[in-house]
């Protein structure tokens, strides 16, 4: 490897693994295409990206995503999440995985969401963040989240997500604060095949995040989204496919330094909502 790509590689693992760990992180392929934006779109990874969501999904899923950041190897993040939507207590099991060697983190999530009224829904994450660390004896935390998404009529909706409320501590060879994260979002159906997203993410104690994202209807099955969003400047873009058992996402995004990180995710529809 040529010296003047250390650098890139180690600012693309600094980006992906430490800063704000894994944890507030987007996944799922539809919402990484999005710029991130995740509170307000139903993507089979809901009880990661905004458990509130649950409660509004109408199919049981088992999805699968992989991400290649900046196509380094070692960078690989590969996850699963479970959706079960229940008339009393919707639900969502999930696991992440991301790093390389000598460090990597594992995050598991279960979470629940509760219908308030025909537009409001709220929704609850408990996560276990796993860290390992080269020669460093492993770490558990507990993290929790809370999750709002509000539907205010046919062409707006808002979301709302908080995570770490309860200001847990990553102790490794120095004691870290994992950053409390808060992301509020809103989305307008302009047209019957052309929506409009917008998300601010503020991490504690750093610059916030905007967030923009433009989603088309391309006939019944395709999807298509583009996006941007700053901190740092970064380009989406993705497509999905969905039928009547299956839906297959995929794109990628392009950050001005690092370059392209493709995605793509499997989410298969097991059964309706009773």
């Amino acid at each position: 490897m040529k010296p003047h790509y250390l650098p890139l590689l180690f600012l693309g693992f600094w980006n992906f693994s430490v800063y704000g760990q894994i944890i507030g992180q987007t996944f799922g392929a539809q919402s990484l295409s999005m710029g991130t934006i995740g509170t307000l779109t139903q993507t089979g990874f809901e009880a990661f990206n905004n458990p509130a969501l649950l409660a509004n999904i109408k199919n049981s899923s088992l999805s699968l995503v992989q991400t290649a950041p900046f196509l380094q190897k070692e960078l690989n993040q590969s996850g699963i999440c479970y959706a079960k939507p229940n008339t009393r207590l919707p639900f969502g099991l999930g696991l992440i995985h991301q790093g390389n060697q000598y460090f990597n983190q594992q995050l598991v999530t279960i979470s629940a969401a509760k219908m308030l009224s025909k537009y409001l829904f709220i929704g609850v994450g408990f996560n276990t963040l796993l860290t390992q660390q080269y020669q460093i004896q492993s770490k558990a935390n507990f993290i929790g989240s809370l999750g709002m998404f509000f539907h205010l009529n046919e062409k707006w909706n808002f979301s709302s997500q908080l995570i770490n409320l309860n200001g847990s501590v990553l102790r490794l060879e120095k004691s870290e604060l994992i950053p409390a994260i808060i992301k509020v979002g809103a989305s307008f159906q302009y047209l019957d095949d052309l929506s409009f997203y917008g998300e601010l993410e503020q991490v504690m104690k750093l610059k916030s995040t905007s967030k923009f994202a433009t989603v088309y209807q391309l006939k019944d099955k395709f999807r298509m989204q583009f996006a941007w969003k700053n901190n740092p400047q970064t380009l989406s873009f993705g497509m999905t496919y969905c039928s009547s058992k299956t839906n297959i996402s995929l794109g990628s995004s392009h950050h001005k330094y690092l370059g392209f990180s493709p995605f793509v995710d499997f989410q298969f529809l097991l059964g309706t909502k009773k």
